[in-house]
């Protein structure tokens, strides 16, 4: 009995090898990850007005796709093109008639979706 139930498993397998289950089914082809970064400035003097503040912007690209870009601080934002290379760069300045304080939090996040394809 035993044996005619490896046979007829063996014809199966044999009959339809590509209706089997592989490895590369079991792992996603997109893996999605949520970057939060959070940025504390403290024992800034009372005239900050020329605080200036640059900071790294996730770029989509072949490898990967970024959404749901979302920041949050005391601060003005503009987002500066590198035009040589394409890089993105995040500049803050404090926002027009807002003084600071000691301490301040810059806050950003944003979901980055790998695709395993393009690798």
């Amino acid at each position: 009995m035993r044996n005619c139930l490896l046979l007829l498993i063996a014809a199966i397998v044999y009959i339809y090898p590509g209706e089997g289950l592989r490895a590369a089914d079991f792992f996603p082809k997109t893996r999605t990850f949520l970057i939060e970064q959070r940025i504390i400035l403290e024992g800034l003097p009372k005239n900050t007005a020329g605080l200036r503040i640059w900071i790294p912007y996730p770029v989509s690209n072949e490898w990967q796709r970024i959404d749901d870009f979302e920041l949050s601080g005391p601060f003005d934002a503009d987002i500066i093109t590198d035009k040589e290379r394409g890089n993105k760069i995040l500049f803050l300045k404090p926002k027009q008639n807002r003084a600071l304080g000691d301490r301040y939090e810059i806050a950003l996040s944003f979901r980055a979706d790998h695709n395993d394809d393009s690798v």
